[in-house]
């Protein structure tokens, strides 16, 4: 048998695996958009924690399916740390959705795609054999990107941005602990806590703010659900079929998907020429950081890790 031939099957698994990553970006850029519908409907009263909770609870109950059609219970590892996992999880999501909700689709999106770069600044500060001069220019690189995107033209910063600041910076810490969790617990393992632990604490936070929706509002609250959960798993069997490096460039494809479609989804105005170069910015310094040389260790556990890649909001 030809090389050739021995090779087709990979790329044609990896070609699977890409479109995987592709599609799940458009679930979850429909996720965003659902939020951003519901939350500026007036004839709707959702808001960002409901919306948040539908996802949860929606994402429990699959994996617990996945869990009983396996007929196997979840034994996680490291249970401290994956908890720490979900809540930061949890105030990662919670934070983008209040973004969309009290900015713009676009910026929402793209502040929350931000995470690479507050890691490149954690593993900076953490890892100081990881701290080289280039990594540290294009850190301020990205914070210049990030600036572009919250203050455009009149330069006047606007404190809605937090909110996908937060989700960024949140995105990050939660990232940095699913590299520990995820090399001794599968992927419906950590889901399952994530979700559920999520589910728990929105209940007991923000009991108060859920009622028995209208149809109108339940179409909501399952069309964000369902997109979300089949981004998640999506993504996930992406990754099993891409490097972590080509998958995570894709993923971010959804910073450009984000600025050119939000006004035409959401009507939400368009970006200014300064909001587009900060979004194409961070786009590169995402890549930048995404495909850093690694020590021949890391790249070992980088392999062993791409089969469980997941995304974190």
């Amino acid at each position: 048998m030809s090389n050739t031939q021995q090779l087709a099957p990979l790329r044609s698994k990896e070609f699977v695996g890409s479109v995987a990553i592709l599609v799940s970006m458009l679930c979850f850029y429909l996720e965003a958009a659902v939020v951003r519908w519901a939350t500026t409907n007036p004839e709707v009263a959702l808001g960002s924690a409901f919306l948040m909770f539908a996802r949860f609870f929606l994402g429990f109950l699959v994996t617990a399916l996945v869990f009983l059609f396996q007929r196997r219970l979840p034994q996680p590892k490291h249970t401290g740390t994956i908890i720490y996992r979900a809540v930061t999880n949890m105030l990662a999501v919670y934070c983008s959705y209040k973004a969309v909700e009290l900015t713009t689709l676009a910026e929402g999106t793209i502040l929350n795609m931000t995470s690479p770069v507050f890691i490149g600044i954690f593993t900076w500060i953490l890892l100081k054999h990881q701290r080289d001069i280039m990594a540290t220019l294009m850190t301020f690189v990205g914070f210049y990107g990030i600036f572009l995107v919250v203050a455009p033209q009149n330069m006047q910063f606007h404190w809605e941005s937090l909110w996908g600041l937060m989700s960024g910076i949140i995105s990050a810490i939660s990232l940095m602990l699913l590299n520990t969790v995820r090399q001794e617990n599968d992927t419906n393992t950590v889901l399952f806590v994530v979700f559920g632990v999520g589910m728990l604490i929105q209940a007991a936070v923000f009991y108060d703010q859920y009622y028995l929706p209208s149809p109108l509002e339940l179409i909501y609250l399952v069309s964000g659900a369902i997109s979300a959960i089949a981004g998640q798993y999506l993504l996930t069997m992406g990754f099993r079929y891409v490097t972590a490096v080509k998958g995570g460039i894709l993923s971010s494809s959804r910073i450009v998907l984000s600025a050119f479609l939000g006004p035409y989804i959401t009507s939400d105005p368009h970006l200014t020429l300064s909001g587009w170069l900060g979004a194409l910015i961070i786009l590169g310094t995402n890549i930048y950081f995404i495909s850093r040389k690694t020590t021949p260790d890391e790249s070992q556990n980088r392999k062993l890790q791409d089969k469980n890649s997941i995304e974190p909001v």
